[in-house]
């Protein structure tokens, strides 16, 4: 794992995308940002964040992300044993990115981490395109949308 300046972070990033089924209805799942950063306070992000130094490897650090922002476990349990379907760089850091699907009767169950999230919220699949969406992502997952071409 490639070491950070930062104590105790590495290099490395795990996010999910956590796609929400409802009949013929798409929606993704992000989670609203708390942080003393004006730029990144309530602005959207995907789940996860920085792999640790003590985590195993990235799999068991963006579990343990899951768990300290979505605390009821079902989306840390959806994740495990998957793959990252991309691997994208920015600003130095590596990030793996997970794709995991939920039904909108599980997404009900969820609760959010207080510690790091003023809460979740659905985004409809036709709105990740749109400008007033993409203005409303935090400064980094702004970047790995464009990292990945969305």
């Amino acid at each position: 794992m490639a070491k950070s300046s930062m104590p105790g972070k590495s290099l490395e990033v795990g996010k999910v995308f956590v796609k929400v089924t409802d009949q013929d209805k798409l929606f993704y799942l992000f989670s609203k940002k708390d942080s003393k950063d004006s730029e990144k306070h309530n602005h959207l992000e995907l789940i996860g964040g920085h792999i640790e130094d003590t985590d195993k490897d990235f799999m068991a650090g963006t579990i343990r992300e899951l768990n300290e922002e979505e605390t009821t476990g079902l989306l840390a349990g959806k994740l495990s044993g998957q793959s990252p379907s991309r691997r994208v760089k920015i600003k130095g850091e590596l990030h793996h990115i997970f794709e995991i699907s939920i039904e909108l009767k599980e997404y009900e169950r969820l609760k959010h981490g207080k510690k790091e999230s003023l809460g979740f919220e659905l985004i409809p699949a036709a709105m990740l395109k749109k400008n007033k969406f993409r203005r409303s992502l935090t400064p980094k997952t702004r970047r790995i949308f464009e990292a990945l071409g969305l």
